[in-house]
């Protein structure tokens, strides 16, 4: 419970951060294309959006956009194929998916002003990464604390059950015909009373 607390702070962690980069992307480039709208031709659209997106790609933000009919005016996450479930309905949605072995973290919605749809995809296969670290790490203490514990037990039995042991031993001699062999227990418990 302790380990899938964690990682889900983790993966809200993220989700808030992508839903927040989101928004600021989203801003600019509704913002952006107001402009280029009133100074450029629409066949110009998807290299302006190019040049958008190469400054985000420092931040290795995946970015596609799409026109409000769902058809893809430009993608530099070639790799990224499948359904963007993250680009329907209006608010902004963000869905984790493998992709090649990978952990992506998808975020998309429709941009306000613009009415285009945008889907902003991060690599957080960290998050794996972190979730199999720290499983090995509670495997690793769980081992090591029930080899502890074990001792701890072995060596309580042990001291519990010795006057039992030397009471054992002391009967065999009596039984073999040593009648003076004497016991010397000092506990003051109920095998004490019975030793004596």
């Amino acid at each position: 419970a302790l380990l899938q607390k964690s990682y889900s702070l983790n993966e809200q962690t993220e989700t808030d951060r992508a839903s927040a980069q989101f928004e600021s992307a989203g801003k600019s480039l509704d913002y952006m294309l107001a402009n280029f709208e009133r100074t450029a031709p629409k066949s110009e659209l998807c290299t302006f959006i190019k040049s958008f997106a190469e400054a985000y790609l420092d931040d290795k933000m995946l970015l596609e956009v799409y026109d409000s009919q769902g058809q893809q005016l430009f993608s530099n996450s070639f790799e990224l194929v499948g359904e963007r479930t993250e680009l329907k309905g209006g608010t902004i949605k963000s869905a984790y998916r493998k992709v090649n072995g990978r952990l992506y973290l998808f975020t998309g919605g429709i941009l306000a002003q613009s009415g285009l749809k945008m889907a902003i995809a991060y690599d957080v296969n960290y998050l794996d990464e972190y979730f199999r670290s720290l499983l090995r790490y509670f495997i690793l203490l769980s081992v090591l604390l029930s080899l502890i514990l074990s001792l701890a037990l072995g060596l309580l039995v042990r001291r519990i059950t010795a006057p039992l042991r030397s009471l054992n031993i002391a009967a065999k001699e009596i039984a073999g015909g040593a009648y003076d062999k004497r016991v010397k227990i000092t506990s003051g418990d109920e095998i004490g009373e019975f030793a004596e």
